[in-house]
């Protein structure tokens, strides 16, 4: 009797022993597992470089389909070259880890030569099947749990992956944006640290050294009233039934108040509100899109920018002081420093960038609520129930 307790026991631990290793694997990557191949340039440049595919990032995988990234590395990179962690995460949904794409920033990165790397993560519509049932994965902190997984793989496996884990600089656009940011932000922050253990992330740093957040969605609160205040105007909104105007306008309406409530200061003291506002965001258009024309950028003035070949008052300097490459241009002097003629950017017409810029991208729509009879009671109980407030869809 006592040897039949003893073998239960040992299968018992053998089961759990088995079990453990099933849900704990250890993280891997084997270098020599890559595969060769190309990418082609809207321009022709054919970008050679090795996939690695399919690497899961935690050993306590809880979604097969989403918790594994993958890493591409250019030829020529090496142990120093930066890398290049580019979500694609939209609408805080879920995203699986792609392939680089020629006509965005993952192929711009293998182009210009940084190892590529696109993880996967569960996102606000994620779930598994376990034991038959469907089970809601998506949950925050869930999505940049993942992301800081990814990093910290990255780091895992430093000295046996090219590039370096010390220059990994994170992109993403809208909900991605919001990511980025948080990666950038939250480095290393104890908050998550129970949530990473859980997943089975290697025990590593999950700091980057910088984070590209194209239109970060992150006050979700705020979100339609700011759109519409600002796009609220432009002839593609106008264009729209009065239905959808009316909306936009009501939402409008509702951001004045927010902003003034913030306590917001420029960097000069004076108080930032409604009143001045999109003279800010003009101020900071007009900043940035010189600092692109001293880079060589081209930018039509159809698109509401104005030149002038002498500084206006406020006109950001020609390279901070430098002496500009000429390119054939004249140079005059102002106050003492060398610049280019005809190339201070000194006014933007808001209303015609606005148009250039929902033209470029479609616009969001102000959605209506207002339906008739049972519709619009089935609507109304739907979010009451779900927690749901309005969205855009």
């Amino acid at each position: 009797m006592k040897e039949l307790s003893l073998l239960i026991i040992g299968l018992a631990l053998w089961v759990s022993l088995l079990g453990g290793e099933k849900n704990n694997a250890s993280l891997k990557f084997d270098r020599s597992a890559g595969e060769k191949q190309t990418l082609t340039m809207p321009d022709g440049t054919v970008i050679g470089y090795t996939a690695y595919t399919h690497l899961y990032y935690v050993t306590n995988v809880e979604d097969s389909v989403y918790q594994f990234l993958n890493v591409f590395v250019p030829d020529g990179a090496t142990q120093s070259t930066p890398i290049f962690l580019r979500t694609y995460v939209g609408g805080y949904m879920a995203s699986a880890a792609g392939m680089p794409q020629a006509d965005d920033a993952s192929g711009r990165a293998l182009k210009e030569g940084y190892v590529l790397v696109i993880p996967g993560t569960r996102g606000r519509n994620s779930t598994v099947r376990k034991n038959g049932k469907t089970i809601y994965t998506g949950r925050a902190p869930k999505a940049i749990v993942d992301l800081k997984a990814a990093i910290r793989y990255l780091r895992h496996f430093d000295k046996e992956m090219l590039g370096d884990a010390e220059i990994i600089i994170t992109d993403g656009t809208s909900a991605g944006g919001a990511m980025s940011a948080l990666m950038g932000a939250t480095g290393n922050n104890p908050a998550y640290e129970k949530y990473l253990k859980e997943a089975g992330a290697a025990q590593e740093r999950d700091d980057v050294f910088a984070s590209v957040c194209y239109c970060p969605i992150t006050n979700l609160t705020h979100a339609d009233m700011a759109y519409e205040w600002l796009y609220g105007g432009t002839a593609g909104r106008q264009a729209e039934d009065e239905a959808h105007k009316r909306v936009s306008a009501e939402l409008a309406a509702m951001f004045p108040a927010y902003v003034n409530g913030l306590g917001l200061k420029k960097a000069d003291g004076m108080m930032l509100t409604s009143d001045n506002y999109l003279d800010f965001i003009k101020s900071e258009l007009i900043r940035s899109a010189q600092i692109a024309k001293n880079a060589g950028a081209d930018i039509p003035d159809s698109i509401g920018f104005k030149f002038s070949a002498q500084a206006s008052f406020g006109a950001p300097p020609i390279n901070g002081g430098k002496t500009a490459e000429t390119n054939g241009m004249p140079l005059v002097r102002q106050g003492g420093m060398r610049k280019m003629a005809g190339e201070y950017i000194t006014d933007l017409d808001m209303p015609t960038y606005l148009d250039y810029v929902s033209t470029k991208t479609r616009l969001k729509t102000a959605q209506p609520l207002i339906q008739k009879g049972s519709q619009a009671m089935e609507l109304l109980a739907k979010m009451t129930n779900s927690g749901m407030t309005a969205d855009r869809q």
